[in-house]
C-alpha cells in the first residue's frame, strides 16, 4: 500500500464490505492506474468505423480483432507492459490470463454473444512505445449497431476517460449517435481529439464537405471549434505504408503524453475516486435510510415511490404514442417516388436490353438472353432502391432513437426526484442505458415469381424463330417488358413490406428499452432498500451493528478520502 493507492484500497474494502465484488475490482484497477501515473485515451465512435484497426495502427500491429462486422462487445485496454501478458476481468471479480490470440473469445460479438461470459474488461500489457508515458488506449464497443448491449457498455465506460478520441468517417461524417457521445464526454474528458478514418476511401471534394458539416454541428455541441481533424487511413498504416494522417496522430499523442500527461494522470485519479465515493455514500445513505425508518413508514415511502415510477411509467406509455405517430414518413410520398422509379427502371431496362439483341449474333441467342437479362437488370434496380430505402429507415431511426433517449432521461430524472422525495436521500445521477436503433440494413433476398401459365411462355418463343428480324425483336422487347414489370413490382412490394416491419420492430424495441431503462433505475434503488429492510428484521441489536458498520464506511469514503481527492 503506497500514499497514492491507499484512498483506492480503503474504497474498495468498503465495496467488499458492502458484498460488491464487481465494485471493488473496478477500484483495484483504478488503484493499478494512479499508481501508474496512467491515463485514459478511448477511441469513441459508431460501429464500423475502424477503431480497432486504428489503435492497431498506432500500436503497429493487429493485435486487436478486426472485420467488417460490428466486432468490439467488451472494453478492451492496451497498456504498457514488459513481459507482455494479457488478461481478462469478470464481473464478479476475477482475473483470467489469456494468449492474446484467444481475446476474440471473450471481446467479441461473435465469440461472447451478449457477453455470456460475464466479461467486464479485456487487458493487453505490450511493449509499446507509444504506451511508455503512461497513456493506455481503450478500444469501446461501437455504438448504433444491430448489438443494443455495445452501446450501453461504451456509455457505461464514458466517466473513466481521460481523453476522447472520436473516431468519424464520410460516409455519414457524423451521426446522432456520436454526437450523443461527444455530449457526454465533453464534461468528463480532460481532452477531446477527432481523427476522419478510411480517408483513402474519398475523394477530396468528400473529404471536405465531410469535415465542413462534421466541424459545423460539432461546434453548436461544443460551443467552439473542435479543432484539428486528422484524416487517416488506418488500414494502410497497419499494411505498412506510410500514412501521413496517422504519423501525424501519433506524434499528437506522443506530445500530448510529454505536455499533459502528469497532469492527465492527477486528474484521472482524482476523477476516479470522487467517481467511487459518490456511487457508494449513495448506497450507503438510501441502506441507513431504510434502517432508520419504522418498518410501516419505509413500506409506505416504498410505495409512494412505486406510485411515483408508475406515474412515469405512464408518462413513457403518452411520450411512446407520441412518438410512434409522429413517423416522418409520407406514405404517399413514398408511393409516389416508387411508382415513378419502377417506371424509370423498366424503360431503362428494355433499352438496355434492346441493344443486347440488336448485338445478337443469332435469334437463337438473342431468344437467350431476354429473361436473364431481365433478371439481372431488375437484382441491380432494386439493389438500388434497396439501399436508398435502408437509409431512409436508418436516419428516421436514428432520429427515432434521439428522441425517445432524450425523453427517457427527462423521464429517468423524474424518478431520481421521486427517490429523493421519498426517501430523504439526495440521489447522484445514475448512468442508464438509452435506447438505441436495433438497424443495420433491410434483410432482403430477390423473389423471382413463377409466372401463370401464358401463351406467351410458348407462343412467343416459336414466333421470335420465325418472324423477321426486326419483328422478334419486338416480341422479345414485349417479354423483356413484361418479365421486369412482374419482378420489379413484386419485389418493391417485397422490400416495402421489409421496411414497414423492420421499422415497427425497431420502434417496439426503443419502446421496450426505454421502460426497461426505468425498470433498472427503479431496481437499483430498492434492492439497495431491500437490504437495510432484510437487515432490520433482525432486531434491534442488529440494526445497531449495521448503522454502526454504515457509519464506518461513511467515514472512510466520505471524509478520509473526498478530503484526500482534494489534495494538491
Amino acid at each position: 500500500m503506497t500514499q497514492r493507492t491507499l484512498p483506492f484500497e480503503k474504497l474498495a474494502s468498503v465495496a467488499k464490505d458492502r458484498g460488491d465484488p464487481g465494485l471493488a475490482s473496478e477500484i483495484a484497477e483504478a488503484a493499478a492506474l494512479a499508481e501508474a501515473k496512467q491515463f485514459t485515451l478511448a477511441a469513441l465512435g459508431q460501429f464500423k468505423r475502424g477503431k480497432s484497426t486504428l489503435l492497431n495502427a498506432l500500436i503497429g500491429r493487429p493485435l486487436l480483432p478486426m472485420d467488417v462486422a460490428p466486432l468490439t462487445s467488451i472494453i478492451t485496454v492496451l497498456a504498457h507492459g514488459v513481459p507482455e501478458r494479457s488478461e481478462v476481468l469478470f464481473q464478479d471479480g476475477r482475473r483470467r490470463e489469456i494468449k492474446a490470440s484467444e481475446a476474440q473469445s471473450f471481446v467479441t460479438e461473435e465469440g461472447n454473444p451478449g457477453n455470456a461470459l460475464d466479461v467486464q474488461a479485456a487487458l493487453f500489457h505490450i511493449d509499446a512505445p507509444l504506451l511508455a508515458g503512461g497513456m493506455r488506449l481503450v478500444d469501446t464497443p461501437g455504438v448504433g449497431s444491430v448489438f443494443g448491449l455495445n452501446s450501453a457498455v461504451t456509455k457505461a465506460f464514458l466517466p473513466r476517460i481521460d481523453v476522447a478520441l472520436i473516431v468519424l468517417g464520410g460516409d455519414p461524417p457524423i451521426t446522432g449517435d456520436e454526437l450523443e457521445l461527444v455530449r457526454a464526454a465533453v464534461p468528463r474528458a480532460g481532452k477531446l481529439l477527432f481523427v476522419m478514418n478510411k480517408a483513402d476511401l474519398l475523394d477530396d471534394e468528400t473529404k471536405a464537405k465531410a469535415e465542413a458539416f462534421s466541424r459545423k454541428v460539432l461546434s453548436e455541441v461544443l460551443g467552439q471549434d473542435p479543432g484539428p481533424f486528422l484524416c487517416v487511413s488506418a488500414r494502410r498504416a497497419l499494411r505498412g505504408e506510410p500514412d501521413p494522417g496517422v504519423i501525424e496522430l501519433k506524434a499528437a499523442l506522443g506530445r500530448l503524453v510529454t505536455e499533459a500527461g502528469a497532469q492527465l494522470a492527477a486528474l484521472a485519479e482524482e476523477s476516479s475516486i470522487r467517481y467511487f465515493a459518490d456511487r457508494l455514500l449513495q448506497a450507503i445513505a438510501l441502506e441507513q435510510r431504510a434502517l432508520l425508518t419504522p418498518l410501516e413508514e419505509m413500506e409506505g415511502r416504498i410505495q409512494r415511490f412505486k406510485r411515483a415510477v408508475q406515474d412515469v411509467e405512464d408518462l413513457a406509455l403518452a411520450v411512446q404514442g407520441r412518438l410512434a405517430r409522429s413517423s416522418g414518413y409520407d406514405p404517399q410520398e413514398h408511393r409516389a417516388r416508387s411508382e415513378e422509379f419502377l417506371q424509370h427502371e423498366q424503360r431503362e431496362g428494355v433499352r438496355s436490353i434492346h441493344e443486347a439483341l440488336i448485338r445478337a449474333r443469332s435469334r437463337t441467342e438473342a431468344r437467350r438472353l431476354v429473361q436473364p437479362m431481365a433478371e439481372d437488370f431488375a437484382r441491380q434496380s432494386l439493389g438500388t432502391w434497396l439501399q436508398e430505402v435502408s437509409e431512409e429507415v436508418g436516419r428516421l431511426l436514428n432520429e427515432k432513437s434521439a428522441r425517445m433517449a432524450d425523453e427517457t432521461r427527462r423521464l429517468a430524472v423524474r424518478v431520481e426526484q421521486a427517490a429523493s422525495e421519498c426517501f430523504n436521500v439526495p440521489l447522484a445521477r445514475y448512468d442508464i442505458r438509452c435506447p438505441e436503433p436495433d438497424f443495420e440494413r433491410i434483410p432482403f433476398e430477390f423473389v423471382r415469381p413463377t409466372l401463370a401459365l401464358d401463351p406467351q411462355d410458348w407462343l412467343y418463343p416459336v414466333l421470335e424463330s420465325l418472324l423477321p428480324g426486326a419483328m422478334a425483336r419486338g416480341l422479345g422487347l414485349q417479354r423483356a417488358r413484361a418479365l421486369l414489370q412482374v419482378w420489379l413490382r413484386t419485389n418493391l412490394h417485397a422490400i416495402e413490406a421489409r421496411r414497414v416491419d423492420v421499422l415497427d420492430g425497431a420502434v417496439r424495441a426503443l419502446q421496450q428499452d426505454m421502460v426497461e431503462a426505468l425498470r433498472h433505475l427503479e431496481k437499483s434503488i430498492l434492492v439497495t432498500l431491500e437490504t437495510g429492510i432484510q437487515q432490520k428484521s433482525l432486531g434491534e441489536k442488529a440494526v445497531a451493528a449495521r448503522l454502526s458498520a454504515l457509519a464506518r464506511q461513511e467515514e472512510v469514503v466520505d471524509t478520509k478520502l473526498r478530503s484526500k481527492a482534494h489534495q494538491p
